[in-house]
């Protein structure tokens, strides 16, 4: 994206340019210091952690005179910083009006009440469903339902409430504490403040100063950030036009009607040009890409006739959706001559994506780029086909009792509110309690802990044992730890709601009984994003092979090179988190092979989650060209997110397709072998450094003038300094050669490193300037002294 931007205005002849870089937190760093600097060595690159940085910049910039840029200057800017604002405020009072008399007669007054709209007057209400009516012209409707908002629906600022349905209006404010009641008040501190200048009494003055600073001025004082202003709220107001491009990585994760989706829409009006890019940017659903459309191309949407309000109405169109009515059976009766009174509707958007959404809106500003179009010899990716392991007798007869505790509950609430609560924690339980028997909590349906589910105190498990997922996972380790591969596991239970659910200290004591493991776990306080790849790297420099930490945390921006191996040991309901953090290690820049594992229990919710996303993602890879015909089905709806499929198939108790036996036939050679080693302690036979030197100058691209370094002498030389660790991004580690920087910031080293080599060899022979001395005549007339010259230099007399 950077190389896209420099590229058009190099074709435009500006030599110098602004352009926002809007990125996640854990991108930060890697954009400021790798990524743009890699490109364009002599970039200004401005990393911007708080607004006032951009401020104090801009300001700077207005009272030079607003010079024009004269190089290419980058402002990276994350997306918690953009989007980050005041506490917003409820300023609208509940009103009661009394309504005129429609006669005299009339003893009883009628009064409107609630929250009213004070630019449109229209009283505040939230859509309650939505329905699309074909209309008698041809064209679609969407009729809603609306409720008066009450006082509870206000307390805090959502999406449902922020906005008045009627004039689309913002009806919350900043709340900012004011100092002074009136100007009265203002001017008796004034003028105390003015007295004590001209008497020159500058304690006074200070104390007085002191006295009139804002507090709480941020979250320093209080906790709560009173006169924060967002960063996109300060370039919409003061920075119009001031960028003249705009790069937004990782825009899926702004595909939502956020604080930080609305800041792209923001951004992309003030910005002249803009450059988005993403590696997942459809999840199944046409509804992924409706609000970016919408923020990076209105005017496609306006002339394809939808609404910024029209999202039911796109899902319609090029999605699916699933409509529930809900009748009383007491009041449906003469509906011919009642109307449908006593029906509820309910809708839903579920996965189903139509091929119109690429070629009517993407396919003229889209590029798809995949990994062997910029990566032409990329190292092999081994996906290992999932690995069920059967449970335990003691295992079964838990899990059993926890199944018939919720049918059974779920039963009972059949027809209530209850019993769609008690399937998400159905599903939920059963997927992550297999893996946590001994510390699972208890459920209970009401959050006083009174109306208990199930209990996990009926069966006890003992903390040594070791359980069949849990020795599968050691061997694993035990086979990846021979080969001096490191490896990171991914959980998904992590305790940050509930901490008898964190799975990592019961996997931590597990691994550490693999011989030659050293483990280390990420925690979401371990450290800050931007740091997180720098941490993992020290992690592993520092001899830790074994890393465990969420999904969540390493889904974007970080490049795994250094941890070669992935085991999903428990698995996310989100695909963007799965396909994210799948391939953290397979990037530009890995030496080794890349392996995949996937780790879940026969005869559990697990199994039917793992079958679940495999086919969930033929819809996706259906969008990037790698199209099958089960794909193609999928986009039109076949399949619904994981947690409401897992919830349908259990309902109706079909058992999914596919196996752990026709995923290994359907597997690579390589994965099969993979697959078979496990548990086997493989003595790996590496080449020696020099020829692993050489074999990656081969595979190096022709355009690159490398011609020195296949010369043996060169590769001698180079070899030593690499062992000493005198070239930046390439080590000898345990026999082998890993090259974790930039391939052009190695070969400048290793450039400057030939160019040494040369200046050695020309001083060692050079040998007549030892044999020249210089006498030193005393005999001259008098005049200013002049310093002795040091044996073994030359004197130059310009005037003698």
């Amino acid at each position: 994206m950077t190389a896209t931007v420099d590229g058009y205005f190099h074709l435009t002849g500006k030599k110098g340019y602004r352009t926002c870089v809007f990125v996640p937190p854990t991108l930060t760093e890697k954009w400021a210091k790798e990524e743009i600097r890699h490109l364009i060595p002599d970039a200004d690159v401005h990393l911007i952690k708080r607004t006032e940085d951009l401020i104090r910049i801009h300001q700077s910039w207005i009272q030079a005179g607003r010079p024009k840029p004269e190089k290419p200057t980058f402002f990276v800017i994350s997306f918690t910083t953009m989007r980050g604002d005041s506490i917003k405020q409820m300023p609208l009072p509940y009103k009661k009006i009394a309504l005129p008399k429609k006669s005299e007669e009339e003893v009883q007054r009628y009064y409107k009440n609630g929250y009213y709209c004070p630019d449109c007057g229209a009283k505040l209400r939230k859509k309650t469903s939505s329905i699309m009516v074909h209309q008698a012209n041809g064209e679609q409707k969407e009729v809603c339902q609306y409720k008066d908002f009450t006082g509870s629906d206000l307390d805090s600022k959502t999406n449902k409430n922020s906005v008045c349905a009627d004039c689309n209006s913002n009806i919350w404010s900043p709340k900012v504490k004011t100092k002074y009641a009136s100007f009265k008040d203002w001017t008796k501190y004034e003028n105390k403040l003015l007295q004590a200048i001209k008497e020159g009494n500058k304690p006074l003055q200070k104390q007085l100063e002191l006295e009139n600073r804002v507090k709480p001025y941020d979250a320093k004082q209080s906790g709560r950030a009173y006169r924060k202003v967002a960063t996109v709220e300060y370039i919409r107001r003061k920075m119009k036009h001031f960028f003249d491009a705009l790069i937004c990585d990782e825009v899926h994760e702004l595909k939502s009607e956020t604080a930080q989706g609305t800041a792209l829409g923001s951004l992309a009006k003030v910005c002249k040009k803009v450059v988005a890019g993403t590696g997942t940017l459809f999840g199944g659903r046409a509804s992924d890409v409706f609000y970016t459309l919408w923020r990076l191309f209105p005017q496609k949407m306006v002339k394809s006739g939808f609404e910024y309000s029209s999202f039911m109405e796109w899902n319609e169109t090029y999605g699916n959706i699933e409509r529930t009515y809900y009748h009383d059976g007491e009041v449906t009766s003469n509906i011919a001559s009642r109307g449908a009174q006593g029906t509820l509707d309910k809708t839903k958007v579920v996965p189903g994506i139509s091929p119109y959404v690429f070629t009517q809106f993407l396919m003229d500003t889209t590029i798809n780029v995949r990994f062997k179009d910029v990566w032409p010899n990329p190292v092999e990716l081994v996906n290992v086909p999932t690995i069920l392991v059967d449970m335990s007798e003691e295992q079964k007869q838990a899990y059993e009792h926890m199944k018939e505790s919720f049918e059974k509950a779920i039963e009972a609430a059949k027809g209530t509110p209850d019993a769609g609560k008690l399937w998400l924690s159905y599903i939920r339980t059963g997927n992550a309690y297999p893996d946590n028997m001994i510390h699972y909590p208890n459920y209970y349906l009401d959050n006083a802990g009174k109306e208990l589910v199930w209990s996990n105190d009926t069966f006890k498990f003992d903390e040594d044992c070791i359980q069949p997922k849990e020795k599968k996972l050691q061997e694993i380790l035990h086979t990846e730890i021979s080969e001096g591969r490191p490896t990171i596991i991914y959980v998904s239970d992590t305790g940050s709601t509930v901490k008898e659910r964190d799975v990592q200290p019961r996997l931590q004591k597990v691994a550490e009984q693999v011989p030659g493991a050293k483990i280390s776990i990420l925690h979401t306080n371990t450290v800050t994003p931007p740091k997180r790849s720098a941490w993992l790297k020290e992690q592993v420099n520092s001899g830790v092979n074994v890393i465990i930490c969420s999904q969540e945390l390493v889904k974007v921006g970080l490049d795994l090179l250094v941890t070669p191996t992935l085991i999903f040991y428990q698995l996310s309901f989100s695909l963007f988190t799965l396909n994210q953090a799948a391939r953290r290690h397979w990037r530009i820049g890995q030496t080794k092979q890349c392996r995949t594992f996937y780790l879940g229990y026969k005869e559990t919710f697990q199994a039917q989650m793992a079958q679940l996303i495999a086919q969930k993602n033929k819809a996706a890879e259906a969008m990037n060209g790698d199209a099958t015909s089960d794909g193609l089905n999928a986009m039109l709806g076949d399949t619904g997110d994981l947690q409401t499929l897992l919830i349908q198939n259990i309902k109706s108790g079909n058992k999914l397709k596919g196996s752990t036996e026709e995923w290994t036939k359907a597997a690579s050679d390589e994965s099969k072998r993979v697959l078979a080693n496990i548990g086997n302690v493989i003595t790996p036979v590496f080449e020696s450094i020099e020829i692993q030197f050489m074999n990656w100058v081969e595979k190096l691209p022709e355009t690159m003038d490398v011609a020195f370094m296949k010369k043996a002498q060169f590769v001698q030389r180079a070899v030593e300094c690499i062992k000493k660790e005198q070239v930046p991004g390439v080590r000898a580690k345990q026999n082998v050669l890993e090259i974790d920087g930039e391939i052009e910031d190695v070969i400048r080293a290793l450039t400057t490193l030939n160019t040494d080599n040369r200046m050695l060899v020309q001083k060692q022979d050079i040998t007549f300037w030892d044999s020249v001395i210089v006498e030193v005549d005393s005999s001259k007339k008098k005049g200013k002294r002049k310093n002795k010259v040091i044996d073994g230099q030359f004197e130059f007399d310009l005037f003698g």
